[in-house]
């Protein structure tokens, strides 16, 4: 972690992003000279977000799912809060897919209850997964899958330029970095190579991958994000 303390933070652009307006303008010249730095991305990510979920371009777009006596589109974009901190899991499940929002079933919910351990709620983060379609019995996605969203993956990343990415799991470290196993740099820093962020990968937070290595994991991150937020001084 001594490495991530040396980076410079701009402590303006890390504040949970809250309370923002549910109609954005679409173009620069409706935003005016008045836009701010989350308004702007909001603006940028929406067109982003209309494109992902009508997106065909592998086989988990072009159908609908049929699922606990449920018919609903597999797409998932994003939480769409802008922000300098970035989460990246696998893919949707069912109950991501039913609510169109990332990490919010069984899962998400109890990440969420580990981050709010270490004094840290889900507002401070970007959340989005590297595929963005829900598989049927929550299947790994295939290489030719997490090809077909990596671009989309891509522009998330250099609209929100962030200052750390978080891997949840094999799946979001292999969309960013193929070469990298996920075990021997757990709760390490890594380099995403297209840009040089620093990326920290950890197990996929179900409750089976719980352990005292990553809630310590977890607990550094969070004392760093606390800190270069100016909340834990």
């Amino acid at each position: 972690m001594d490495e991530l303390e040396a980076f410079h933070w701009d402590l303006t652009k890390l504040q949970p992003t809250l309370n923002i307006p549910s109609r954005l303008p679409l173009t620069l010249l409706e935003a005016g000279l008045n836009e701010t730095w989350q308004q702007r991305i909001q603006r940028m990510l929406r067109p982003l977000r209309q494109t992902t979920t009508a997106c065909s371009m592998c086989s988990l777009g072009q159908k609908r799912c049929y699922e606990h006596q449920t018919e609903f589109d597999p797409h998932v974009f994003s939480n769409m809060n802008p922000s300098k901190w970035m989460i990246i899991g696998q893919n949707p499940g069912y109950n991501e897919s039913i609510q169109s929002t990332p990490f919010i079933g069984e899962t998400g919910q109890y990440f969420n209850q580990q981050l709010e351990r270490n004094g840290i709620q889900r507002n401070y983060f970007y959340i989005t997964n590297a595929v963005k379609c829900h598989t049927l019995e929550n299947k790994k996605p295939t290489y030719q899958e997490m090809q077909a969203c990596n671009p989309i993956l891509q522009m998330e990343i250099n609209l929100l330029k962030p200052i750390l990415i978080i891997t949840l799991g094999v799946t979001a470290l292999e969309a960013l970095c193929p070469d990298q196993p996920l075990t021997p740099n757990l709760g390490k820093i890594i380099y995403y190579s297209q840009n040089k962020i620093p990326i920290i990968p950890l197990y996929h937070p179900s409750p089976r991958n719980m352990n005292e290595k990553f809630e310590k994991d977890l607990q550094n991150i969070c004392q760093i994000i606390l800190i270069k937020s100016g909340k834990n001084k």
